[in-house]
């Protein structure tokens, strides 16, 4: 097989045709999703990680972070709060890469 053909690899449960449980996701761009599915769609407790190598760990809808989660850059700075849409919202504690750490409110991704 070619594998520059192959756009992503499912490892997990299906159901009706569907990526249903737990699963984890790998696309040819590097992006992973892992965790809980739900008739196709990435829902409930889940790891996603961006082509980039950001990582976010928590809760999500419909493949959105939504709820609490940790987002951990590839720069080492790690924030853990709430998440609507996919941003930061609401209180949430940042830990920078050199170590420093700060509470901070969100709305809407703006600090």
């Amino acid at each position: 097989y070619d594998p520059k053909t192959v756009y992503s690899s499912y490892f997990g449960s299906v159901r009706n045709g569907r990526l249903d449980g737990q699963g984890r996701l790998e696309l040819r761009s590097g992006e992973v999703f892992d965790g809980l599915w739900l008739e196709g769609e990435f829902n409930g407790k889940g790891i996603h990680i961006d082509a980039e190598g950001n990582r976010y760990e928590g809760q999500f809808v419909a493949g959105v972070a939504n709820g609490e989660g940790r987002l951990m850059s590839k720069t080492g700075e790690i924030f853990a709060g709430s998440f609507v849409d996919g941003l930061k919202n609401g209180k949430g504690r940042t830990r920078l890469a050199g170590g420093t750490v700060y509470q901070s409110q969100w709305v809407m991704g703006k600090e």
